[in-house]
């Protein structure tokens, strides 16, 4: 018997596999991971570029936002996130209400992270104001 545990014991065969089985799972979390804030980061940054847009349109190009309503509209169709729909609320000169900076837009979504035991729901906020 002796013989046997210590022939088990120096024997290397499978020891690729059992190191694997350990760091896999490990390894794919940090991947989807980064995965997943890469997404965050991307939907942020497309918030930011629609509110900016948006801003500018209502300042700008008068003839084409012309009301809070279109200029909602123009910053909706700019926004290319990975979630839902944001919401977008216009104050300023164009948009009938009064700012101190102009035309102010700001932009609001919610950025889900399904993560199989649960959900974490992190709100992603953005505004710009022009001129």
């Amino acid at each position: 018997m002796r013989p046997t545990v210590a022939l088990l014991w120096h024997d290397r065969s499978g020891g690729a596999a059992v190191e694997f089985a350990i760091l896999a799972p490990v390894f794919l979390m940090m991947l989807i991971g980064t995965m997943m804030l890469a997404m965050m980061f991307f939907t942020m940054a497309s918030l930011h570029f629609a509110v900016e847009t948006a801003a500018r349109c209502a300042s700008v190009k008068t003839t084409v936002c012309t009301s809070a309503v279109t200029t909602q509209a123009v910053a909706a169709s700019t926004y290319f996130g990975a979630t839902a729909a944001p919401t977008f609320i216009c104050t300023g000169r164009t948009c009938g209400g009064s700012s101190a900076c102009g035309n102010q837009v700001t932009g609001q979504v919610d950025f889900t992270l399904d993560w199989g035991m649960g959900r974490l729901v992190t709100p992603l906020r953005a505004a710009a104001c022009y001129p």
